[in-house]
């Protein structure tokens, strides 16, 4: 009865041009998108040498000095990054750690907080499962980590792991498994450099596998450590045939999402340069930033214009900055 009394009046309203409002239902609110947290990153293998010492690569850049070092080129870029940026990564070889790092933190601006780093290739003379050498990464890591009072260290693996992934060498998983405790007694955190996973080729048909078994043999020992990726590095990687955002997916399900970076190769005109004389597109500055813009799960994001750009594109991004969402 009630309910046709009701229907009776709003047809009754409606009749003489009132309209009856009925409140729809609220909206869903609009879920926050977390900004990607952003790290700079250069490699200062040999501070004192003049940046022009080992031949140009990059026709687009002009450095203010020819005979500048590594290093005065490292801190130039540090104001433009403090902009954008609350820590940096700056790599290094273990012999330049006593010198490199107290420079850094003498002169790095105000609330920028330097994460370092080493190559991996000295101290484990070639061997990724040498007991001896993890026990010396350790201490190259303490002494870093007394030095700038970040407990985070980098560890760079590229040249000592490409005979692992091109199918040459294979590692002693049993015997890393045990070498690095050294490392978990430290209490440093670890990021891993490129400790990921690969996809297959025809030379290494089970690359995948095995890239994944060493990922998960560095987690075991060390549960913290994170691992800095490349899925999203160059231009267009969402299309490549690589398989990038599968691999990445494959990455997360591993270890999770918060243990592991992403990186771009942010650069003046667009393109990575090669000694060889190729060249390589990635993004420039502006296509990085709309790339970060565009992301919704937040996390850290590495950016790697390589030591000839890290000056220029570190201005761009100054910048550019207020275009960042």
């Amino acid at each position: 009865m009630r309910a046709l009394l009701l229907t009776t009046l709003i047809g009754a309203f409606a009749a003489v041009g009132f309209s009856v409002h009925c409140d729809p239902t609220p909206p869903e609110p609009t879920p926050k998108i977390e900004r990607p947290e952003l790290i700079p990153w250069v490699e200062i293998n040999s501070p004192v040498s003049a940046i022009t010492r080992w031949g140009r690569v990059r026709p687009d850049i002009e450095f203010r000095d020819p005979d500048l070092s590594y290093l005065e080129h490292c801190i130039d870029a540090l104001p433009d990054w403090s902009t954008v940026a609350d820590r940096v990564i700056v790599l290094t070889q273990p012999q330049h750690i006593d010198t490199l790092y107290p420079a850094l933190q003498q002169r790095k601006p105000d609330g920028l907080r330097i994460i370092g780093g080493v190559k991996l290739y000295t101290g484990l003379k070639g061997d990724f499962a040498n007991s001896s050498g993890w026990q010396s990464v350790a201490d190259q890591a303490s002494r870093i980590v007394a030095i700038t009072g970040t407990n985070i260290v980098v560890l760079d693996g590229e040249t000592l792991l490409t005979p692992f992934h091109t199918g040459s060498e294979s590692i002693d998983f049993a015997r890393l498994r045990e070498s690095l405790v050294a490392l978990k007694k430290t209490g440093v955190q670890f990021w891993w450099h490129p400790v990921r996973i690969l996809a297959n080729t025809p030379s290494v048909p089970d690359r995948e596998q095995l890239t994944a078994r060493l990922v998960a043999t560095i987690s075991e020992v060390l549960p913290d450590s994170v691992f800095l990726t490349a899925y999203t590095a160059w231009h267009g990687y969402e299309d490549n045939d690589h398989g990038e955002i599968d691999l990445r997916n494959k990455m997360i399900a591993l270890v999770g999402r918060d243990r592991i970076h992403d990186r771009y190769f942010p650069t003046p005109d667009g393109y990575w340069y090669f000694r060889n004389s190729d060249r390589k597109r990635t993004n420039t500055t502006a296509e990085t930033i709309a790339e970060i813009n565009r992301r919704e799960d937040g996390g850290v994001i590495d950016l790697y214009p390589g030591s000839e750009a890290w000056v220029a594109v570190a201005r761009e991004f100054a910048l550019q900055r207020d275009a960042l969402r």
